[in-house]
């Protein structure tokens, strides 16, 4: 059959779907074609081993999938990989320009993993949403030309609260806010180091990123990690051709000198 195109889920609840077992591994929804969108959509309570909204790329096609306005809730610690709540391509399919956009959602409570949104294509952008006490970060995990901007991250009191990591060239990281974050993955913006000849599952290099006109406000964690993972897994490539400006810094009060 065709790839389904300009199709639109709205206004749909998932609550608390569930199987007795924590690894029996299926996606609440799957976007395949193009230019479908999801929209003002309630998804809470995953539990299971799986992707809450998970996109999947044909090598070289432009997906223009839309996910807006919706929220996202309740997804407690998994036992591993696997269980994030926003995915944009594989590792196989990464060099695809997708050119995505994920704007104006709420992740409330999203603790499945480090990666609360896991991108793996190129060319997506994700703006205006916020990250209300989570457990994790927005990961650029493969994939170059990304942007993230004005989005908003709050840890509260999440265990594991994080904001943006970096993996790749050409990202934009521009205008969020960042409180109460913990520092997961070495910062409030982490940029990993690389490994050489990375493999499309591997760890590329950080280069042209831009991370300008952010705000940290009160976060016990680190803001910035320039060398995050070094010497791990093979990474040993820290970030080239970088721009960090304009950004603001507050710091809490009882915090150590900078």
């Amino acid at each position: 059959s065709p790839p389904t195109r300009h199709c639109i889920p709205r206004n749909t609840a998932i609550v608390d779907y569930n199987p007795p077992g924590i690894d029996t591994r299926y996606f609440w929804v799957s976007l395949y074609g193009t230019d479908n969108t999801v929209e003002r959509c309630w998804f809470s309570g995953q539990a299971h081993s799986g992707v809450t909204v998970c996109v999947w790329l044909e090598g070289g096609k432009t997906a223009r999938h839309i996910i807006r306005r919706n929220y996202f809730a309740n997804r407690p610690p998994g036992n591993g990989n696997g269980f994030e709540t926003i995915r944009i391509g594989t590792s196989t399919r990464s060099m695809t320009a997708a050119r995505c956009v994920v704007s104006e959602n709420l992740f409330e409570e999203c603790n499945g993993e480090i990666e609360i949104i896991s991108n793996k294509s190129c060319e997506n952008t994700y703006a205006l949403n916020t990250f209300l006490h989570c457990s994790g970060c927005l990961t650029l995990r493969h994939g170059n030309r990304c942007e993230v901007k004005n989005n908003v991250f709050i840890g509260g009191d999440a265990k594991g609260a994080g904001g943006v990591r970096v993996i790749g060239e050409g990202h934009r990281i521009t205008g969020n806010h960042f409180s109460g974050t913990k520092g997961r993955a070495g910062g409030a913006i982490s940029l990993q180091a690389g490994t050489p000849d990375s493999p499309l599952s591997g760890y590329f290099q950080v280069k042209n990123c831009v991370v300008d006109g952010n705000t940290f406000v009160d976060n016990p964690g680190a803001l910035f990690a320039l060398d995050a993972g070094y010497g791990r897994k093979g990474c040993k490539l820290l970030p080239e051709s970088v721009t960090i400006a304009n950004n603001l810094m507050a710091a809490p009060k009882d915090a150590k000198p900078m």
